[in-house]
């Protein structure tokens, strides 16, 4: 545990086999805490490894870069040395996995974003196998997915904050009599199942 920090290590917390078991040169890792079989072990020996929470069989493995906290078997866990993930938190196992030079994301659940962020920034991902390599993941940025799988009944655009939905949507406990508005109101939209796509259909079925 904590093997070969040997540049002004400061601050850290190390417990379990080859836990913050860094490469040779790692500069200035300090303020970590690594808790866990393979935590935080071969670390990045080219950039600072600072600040992360790693607790759980190989949490934060191969990762560097700094701000990060993974709770959870192999989550956030790199596939190549020169990852530098940072500002993440991943919860679950499998979270983030295989993450390389993604920053600012927001993982919770089984396997969600599991081999899919390589370059994507500041999403926020939450249910099983949400964005996942097996469940139509995508390296997306500034994204909020909420679902199950490829079944993802709510997302935004983190950018705009347009909400989309993709297929209906659907609304209980509206009232039974006539609304009333006061002040203006604009509807538009169109239907492709309309003789005319310019119309926006509003009925009681």
């Amino acid at each position: 545990a904590g093997n070969k920090l040997t540049q002004y290590p400061n601050d850290n917390v190390v417990i379990g086999y080859l836990a913050l078991d860094a490469q040779t040169g790692l500069n200035a890792d300090s303020y970590n805490g690594g808790i866990g079989s393979n935590a935080a072990s071969d670390i990045n020996n080219t950039n600072s490894f600072f600040s992360n929470v790693l607790i759980g069989y190989a949490a934060g493995y191969k990762a560097g870069g700094g701000d990060n906290v993974a709770i959870g078997s192999e989550a956030l866990r790199a596939s190549a040395g020169s990852a530098v993930p940072s500002r993440s938190i991943a919860i679950g196992r499998k979270a983030l996995e295989d993450i390389q030079n993604a920053n600012g994301n927001i993982a919770i659940g089984y396997y969600v974003g599991e081999s899919t962020m390589v370059h994507g920034d500041d999403n926020i991902f939450i249910g099983n196998y949400v964005n996942s390599s097996g469940y139509s993941g995508v390296d997306s940025t500034r994204q909020l997915k909420i679902g199950y799988q490829d079944i993802i009944p709510f997302s935004a655009s983190l950018d705009t904050g347009d909400v989309v939905f993709p297929s209906s949507a659907s609304f209980t406990g509206l009232p039974t009599s006539e609304p009333t508005i006061t002040g203006s109101l604009w509807i538009s939209g169109s239907s492709v199942a309309h003789p005319s796509s310019s119309y926006l259909m509003i009925f009681n079925p």
